[in-house]
């Protein structure tokens, strides 16, 4: 069995996004978990399905020689935090204004904490940039 250049890229980025995946849910089902105060038994079956997955999914890899490290979450992380600042950008002010003129002290204040907020986010994204694979 072999692959050509395109197939091999178009499953290496497919097989890097499932198997990253995987794990976000997996944050988010223990996220479920404590949030509900429900025990983890409940979400286990579901754990060890993304980890059935991750397992068959991996044998791609041994197979056809995938690069990159799928298991590093990071990317999934950035895009995530990327979101963060995506939904409070710093158009929401103009975006505000469909609405009416906004007040000159409303306005300012909130540019000033959209621009603070955006450079926060910034900041995270670089901080989990350097982090270890190994340490995710």
């Amino acid at each position: 069995m072999v692959l050509n250049r395109g197939q091999w890229l178009q499953l290496n980025i497919a097989h890097a996004v499932a198997i990253r995946t995987t794990y976000f849910v997996e944050a988010l089902l223990f996220l479920y978990a404590q949030r509900e105060e429900t025990a983890t038994a409940g979400i286990q079956p579901i754990l060890a399905r993304l980890a059935e997955y991750r397992r068959i999914a991996d044998e791609l890899d041994e197979r056809f020689g995938l690069g990159g490290d799928p298991h590093d979450i990071r990317p999934v992380i950035i895009d995530q935090v990327y979101r963060i600042r995506d939904a409070l950008n710093l158009e929401v002010a103009e975006e505000m204004t469909h609405y009416g003129s906004l007040d000159p002290d409303a306005e300012r204040f909130l540019r000033q904490h959209l621009a603070t907020l955006h450079l926060l986010v910034d900041e995270i994204a670089r901080e989990i940039q350097r982090l270890s694979a190994k340490s995710m």
